[in-house]
């Protein structure tokens, strides 16, 4: 799809092997301890500091392709 556009699928493959590299695609650091019984974690707490812990594993992910790789 990237090569029809005449864009290098290169940042693509990197970002997609990075994001693997930092824990995949969903944060589930506390999930282990929660689901086992290990602390008193709640599901809520655990949503507040892993959802934007993702998202700006994201950006930075964005903003690396796009500093590296720029069009």
């Amino acid at each position: 799809a990237c090569t029809s556009l005449g864009l290098n699928p290169t940042a693509a493959a990197i970002a997609v092997v990075i994001s693997g590299w930092n824990g995949g695609y969903m944060p589930i650091d506390g999930m282990p301890a929660m689901i086992l019984g290990m602390g008193k974690y709640k599901l809520p707490e655990f949503w507040v500091f892993s959802v934007p812990m993702y998202l700006i594993r994201i950006l930075a992910l964005c903003a690396g392709a796009v500093f590296i790789f720029p069009m």
